[in-house]
């Protein structure tokens, strides 16, 4: 008895800094494991415009700002800029990053679980510290959360979450401090909440039912009377002001001239991603969704990246009305639980509120997508983890292997669904096994297709897009792409216009034509189409590029110049682009700024040996003689066939009076290439300078034989001839 006793103080003791420190440890190994398998997993779907191709996250100094608060998600954008700024586009950091987040808010679950456990039921220590810990391993493991997780562009639900998380944990701190008479402390976690709720919003905007979520932990922990909350109202109603007030500045409303007419239509106007459909076909749809996503929690199988569901067409459409019978169901019976059973009150209205803002009369593009449970998540896990605290005093170790069962299972189907993402090609072949329709898969399983050479199976997969779907200008220009690759320029420029005609500021499309007319010789029809694209988008880093190179090609330096540096301005490492204005900048005969730019194009690319000899030649227009030779000779080491190198350093070499070195340099040359005119020509003025006047004829008389009509070599041979010496022969 009393051994048992001691057994039962010591498992009691995991409430401690130890007994944390193993659920921290518990929950990052986890996350660790099931998630080992996705750091090498590519970019995908709304990476390429989130990252790859995001000027903004190039230049960390874009986000040091005051306006940076009135873009769509700074934080989290700025996170994406660490990433690029310390491991450009590769994959690992970019995942590393995002499982660090997961497993953070992992373990802000099992906290915050524990605190509401104590708050709202009578469990012992071992219960509440367990049923915490479960919550935080359904959290931390259901497949569910792959979608935010393992898509690298979802860190801003990651992040999201995190500090939305964090607002309620300070906002119960305050309120006990409060309780507890504390108020320093108590006005300090206020502080904290409000902070860490502005920081939800500005990573992600369906943050904006913070407040509700706050609300209902007010109610569910702390005062559940009309009086009270009578009282409350005082207080609430700044708050929300101050939160709308934030709201508008964030998505932008008071950047122009408010007016007091169109305000609320400028509102309504914010509050809406899409004209596609009307709020409310796009409430009815979510009726149904909202039960896939109840299924999805429960039953985690057949999970899609992008299920493209189809929008309602009414109330009465297909299954919403069973859907919104269902789902009142629900609401029902988390209501009735709020006195008996306050955690799965609190964890059903925390599903509905934290799915409220892309699940309700805010039209969205996609009416479904997993990563938006990633919040919600929190709900189901207290639900669950609520459940098993009901019967963990009675059956301790037949609870204890449920959960174990439970959070294994989890785990499997998470680590077997992550072996999809490892590729762009297996990741859309499942979208489109589970959806044969699925149009957009479609395309982007033939994109990934045509990356890896298939082009027969990449147009099977466009074809069958314009079979669903004939106007799909995306699929109309891919398609011609594939036919521009297998020689078909005319059926391709004709599917690529016709793309353009459904939509005329495709500016993919744009550049495309343009990049083709170029190759074509139609300089004029090129620069129309760059134009044009840089009219719709002025920041189009391709369009910049493609029209800078065409006005360099046709002599208009200075224009060039321009675009080179706007595409700088958006990826200042960009070591093609630095060296290619440098050779402008040096046409220019502006040297100083050449030579900043060449140093910029190896800083990012120290083995580059053509930029290496444009620097020695920039600094030898400036006369930094020993630069010019210590660039040139880097130069020769990394290219040593680079013959222009030669030639330049052999002719500094003459330029200083170091014949012996130079004649060395044009040796080199001609070993290369026995019949370089530039080497036997400068062989013979260096012969000549040394005095070996027999062997400087000789290497004239074969540069004039190679270039006969250079008149520098006739007055070479003939000053030699004048001013040979009379031997008497």
């Amino acid at each position: 008895m009393m051994l048992s006793r001691i057994k039962e103080r010591r498992i009691l003791s995991l409430n401690t800094r130890w007994g944390y420190g193993l659920a921290v440890f518990l929950i990052c190994l986890l996350a660790v494991v099931i998630y080992s398998n996705t750091f090498q997993s590519p970019f995908v779907f709304d990476d390429q415009h989130t990252i790859q191709e995001n000027a903004k996250i190039r230049d960390i100094d874009n986000f040091y700002t005051p306006d940076v608060l009135q873009s769509q998600r700074p934080l989290v954008d700025f996170t994406f800029a660490l990433n690029y700024h310390f491991g450009k586009l590769r994959v690992f950091g970019y995942h590393l990053v995002n499982l660090l987040i997961h497993a953070a808010n992992g373990i802000m679950v099992f906290f915050l679980s524990q605190m509401l456990f104590r708050k709202l039921t009578r469990a012992d220590d071992l219960s509440i510290y367990l049923s915490a810990l479960f919550a935080a391993l359904i959290f931390t493991a259901h497949p569910l959360q792959t979608q935010a997780v393992t898509y690298i562009s979802q860190r801003y639900t990651e992040m999201a979450a995190l500090f939305y998380l964090g607002s309620v944990m300070a906002y119960i701190k305050a309120r006990d401090a409060r309780s507890a008479t504390k108020q320093a402390a108590s006005g300090g976690f206020f502080l904290v909440a409000a902070v860490c709720g502005a920081l939800a919003f500005l990573c992600k905007q369906n943050s904006a039912s913070l407040p509700l979520a706050i609300l209902l932990v007010e109610y569910v922990c702390y005062d559940q009377s009309r009086h009270g909350w009578i009282k409350k109202l005082y207080l609430i109603l700044p708050i929300i002001v101050l939160f709308g007030f934030f709201y508008a500045y964030n998505t932008g409303l008071f950047r122009h001239d408010i007016q007091v007419g169109t305000f609320l239509e400028d509102v309504s106007e914010k509050a809406r991603e899409t004209q596609n459909v009307d709020r409310w076909r796009y409430l009815c749809t979510q009726f149904n969704v909202v039960v896939i996503y109840i299924r999805l929690l429960v039953i985690p199988v057949q999970q899609n990246l992008d299920y493209v569901y189809p929008f309602n067409k009414g109330f009465f459409d297909g299954a919403t009305p069973y859907s919104f019978t269902l789902l009142l169901g629900a609401l029902a019976a988390g209501w009735w639980c709020r006195k008996k059973q306050s955690m799965i009150f609190l964890g059903v209205f925390w599903f509905f509120i934290t799915l409220s803002v892309e699940s309700s009369i805010i039209p969205i593009r996609d009416a479904l997508f997993e990563h938006r449970l990633y919040l919600p998540m929190f709900g189901f896990s207290i639900i669950a983890g609520s459940l098993m605290e009901r019967f963990f005093s009675k059956h301790r170790l037949i609870v204890c292997g449920v959960m174990m069962t439970i959070v294994i299972s989890l785990s499997s189907l998470t680590y077997s669904r992550n072996q999809v993402w490892r590729n762009d090609v297996l990741l859309w072949s499942d979208v489109v096994q589970k959806n044969p329709s699925n149009y957009r898969g479609l395309t982007n399983l033939g994109n990934a297709l045509m990356e890896r050479g298939d082009l027969k199976g990449a147009m099977d997969k466009y074809d069958r897009v314009l079979q669903i779907k004939p106007e799909d200008h995306i699929a109309l220009y891919n398609k011609g792409v594939l036919l521009e690759r297998t020689g078909k320029k005319q059926e391709s420029v004709s599917m690529i216009q016709k793309a353009i005609r459904i939509k005329p500021d495709y500016v993919k499309a744009l550049i495309n034509l343009g990049v083709f007319a170029a190759r074509s010789g139609k300089i004029n029809e090129a620069i129309g189409y760059f134009q044009k694209a840089l009219t719709i988008q002025p920041q189009s880093m391709e369009a910049n590029l493609n029209m800078a190179t065409v006005l360099a090609g046709t002599g208009k330096v200075e224009p060039a110049v321009e675009h080179y540096l706007k595409v700088l301005y958006m990826e200042p490492d960009n070591s093609k682009a630095h060296k290619k204005v440098g050779l402008l900048l040096h046409i220019l005969t502006r040297y100083n700024d050449a030579v900043f730019h060449y140093h910029e194009s190896i800083r990012t690319d120290p083995n580059d040996a053509d930029a290496f000899l444009n620097l020695g030649n920039s600094q030898l227009a400036l006369n930094l003689i020993d630069e010019a030779v210590g660039s040139l000779k880097e130069a020769i080491r990394l290219n040593p066939k680079s013959i222009e190198a030669y030639i330049n350093l052999g002719g500094i070499y003459l330029r200083i009076g170091n014949n012996a070195d130079a004649i060395k340099q044009f040796d080199e040359v001609l070993k290369i290439n026995p019949d370089s005119f530039e080497a036997h020509a400068n062989l013979g003025h260096a012969q000549y300078l040394q005095g070996n006047w027999p062997e400087a004829m000789k290497q004239l008389g074969i540069a004039y034989r190679l270039k006969p009509d250079s008149k520098e070599i006739l007055d070479n041979i003939n000053k030699i001839l004048l001013s040979k010496p009379n031997t008497g022969n």
